[in-house]
């Protein structure tokens, strides 16, 4: 495995260009006010182009390798499905192959299935690789299946729906046919805000709803993220729980979420969420934090707050995570540094907590309970998963992970920072787990298993953007969904001498793009 390493900077060859372009010949006064300008408008417009044309032409061939991909050694990458599964966002790995998608893009719950075992979704479904289980407006990340009961499950920014399905008792299966049968609201409100904000509107605040459901407890956990940035109080942020038996009743009115025990309270935006198989009495959630932090004035927000990895104990309720009154430490880089996971009291623009928090609040482990792992910054945690090789059917045929390097370890999706610069995140780490049972915990060390170390790296050419993580039940070979580049790419193991190799299918645009911009911006600017 590679080890975790920080993002570099795309902007080499702008530099260089704009470095020798410097050393010219300046030939009027006019030069010196206007070189600065003009090379930042050289480099970006190298940047914005040679993006633009990568996303059109850095493309992968549906079954070939991944293009531009680094992954750990003996590994690689294939695009799995990509043209009919619109904007995949939440996927989960079932019995006998068959994996649940959500597509955001086109509001839909798909069943896909390696029918052929060719090693990808066929485009044209002559196989009927691909089922449209459900259609319903507004549905766009949240998907659950409930096999004690024989429901679907998915969720908008208000509800969760619930439809029946045909499941094999025997196989664990799910009928690969379209529900006909129409959807029922099983829980409402879940965008209703606080008294200080829009009540009900879903323009405010974080739309995603991740359901996952315990079998061992036979609960569901809902997760909902904060109104803003940083909220004036930790009443939305948080996952709340609910008996099974409630959602599986005829229902006559809605459950009101409002009305529900939280698990986790002030957890800003936990979109990742995975019960442990090992020890299926906790829970880990992968949370975004909050953007412009300060510190003593100073901003600090280019690295922190760092994004958190917790732990939720399921025999517990009401835990306090520390949102939005306490914030972690990944690198302060001031005389203030304690080092990662580090807690400290918010301070940005527009809160002030002091006159009831403060950074000794904060660290009283009564008030706050810590992350277990804090990483860089603005990563964007989408996903996490674990590999399970104790499953009830081993796993079988070419490229399964190696179960002994990897059973019980968590792997994690980094969709990518939106705003920093350099970027951050667009990558698949694995998280290392250690000790049995109840002693099962993150050991800290975190590692890169598929990532972009070529141009614009960390950002993929292809638009490649990690959401969600899910290992296939036949081969066990993780799946990684990406909703910006439209696929699901699956990493395999390989023979050491095909691993790391890249596909022909994609190729960068930026250096071409260079010396086009080059030869028009000397041209016209400085001869």
């Amino acid at each position: 495995m590679s080890s975790h390493s920080s993002s570099k900077s795309a902007t080499m060859t702008a530099r260089a260009t704009a470095s020798t372009t410097a050393a010219t010949k300046r030939c009027s006064p006019a030069f010196d006010v206007l070189f600065f300008p003009l090379a930042s408008l050289f480099t970006f417009l190298t940047l914005f182009v040679g993006n633009w044309f990568d996303s059109i032409k850095a493309t992968g061939e549906l079954g070939g390798l991944y293009p531009n991909q680094k992954a750990c050694e003996g590994y690689r990458a294939r695009v799995w499905a990509n043209e009919n599964v619109g904007e995949p966002r939440q996927i989960i790995g079932i019995s006998r192959g068959q994996v649940i998608v959500l597509d955001r893009l086109n509001a839909r719950v798909l069943l896909l299935r390696d029918v052929n075992d060719d090693g990808h979704i066929s485009n044209e479904n002559e196989a009927g690789e691909m089922v449209v289980l459900v259609t319903k407006e507004g549905i766009n990340h949240g998907v659950a299946i409930d096999f004690e009961g024989k429901f679907l499950f998915a969720s908008d920014p208000r509800n969760v729906y619930r439809w029946p399905i045909e499941i094999d008792d025997e196989l664990k299966m799910i009928a690969e046919r379209p529900i006909t049968s129409e959807c029922t609201i099983v829980i409402e409100s879940m965008s209703e805000d606080s008294v200080d904000a829009v009540s009900g509107s879903t323009a405010y605040g974080h739309s995603t709803r991740t359901i996952v459901i315990s079998t061992k407890l036979d609960e569901m956990y809902i997760q909902v993220g904060s109104i803003g940035n940083v909220d004036s109080n930790p009443y939305r942020a948080g996952i709340r729980r609910v008996d099974m038996s409630r959602l599986r009743t005829t229902i006559s009115e809605p459950i009101d979420y409002r009305t529900l025990t939280y698990l986790a309270n002030g957890v800003r935006n936990t979109v990742g969420l995975a019960i442990d198989p090992l020890n299926e009495m906790q829970m880990f959630g992968v949370d975004n934090g909050p953007d412009r932090m300060e510190r003593n004035g100073l901003d600090v927000h280019s690295n922190n707050p760092g994004e958190e990895v917790n732990v939720f104990d399921l025999s517990k309720s009401d835990v306090f995570y520390g949102y939005p009154y306490c914030a972690s430490e990944y690198d302060l880089g001031t005389d203030e540094a304690i080092g990662k996971k580090a807690q400290f009291m918010w301070t940005g623009p527009n809160r002030d907590f002091s006159a009831t928090h403060s950074d000794e609040w904060c660290r009283n482990t009564t008030n706050n309970k810590p992350p277990e792992v804090v990483d860089f910054g603005h990563s964007a945690y989408l996903g996490i998963t674990f590999f399970n090789c104790s499953s009830a059917l081993p796993f079988s045929g070419n490229g399964t992970f190696d179960c002994e390097d990897h059973h019980g370890d968590a792997f994690v999706a980094y969709h990518g920072s939106w705003n920093r610069i350099p970027a951050t995140g667009y990558k698949v780490t694995k998280m290392k787990m250690e000790g049995v049972g109840t002693t099962r915990k993150l050991t800290g060390e975190i590692m890169n298993v598929l990532w972009n170390e070529g141009t614009y790296a960390p950002k993929w050419p292809t638009g490649f953007r990690p959401v969600s993580t899910a290992f296939e039940s036949i081969h066990g070979k993780l799946l990684i969904s990406s909703d910006s580049s439209g696929e699901i790419v699956i990493l395999e193991k390989v023979n050491s001498e095909e691993a790391n190799s890249t596909s022909s299918g994609g190729t960068s645009s930026q250096p071409i793009v260079t010396i086009v911009i080059s030869v028009i911006m000397s041209s016209v600017f400085f001869t």
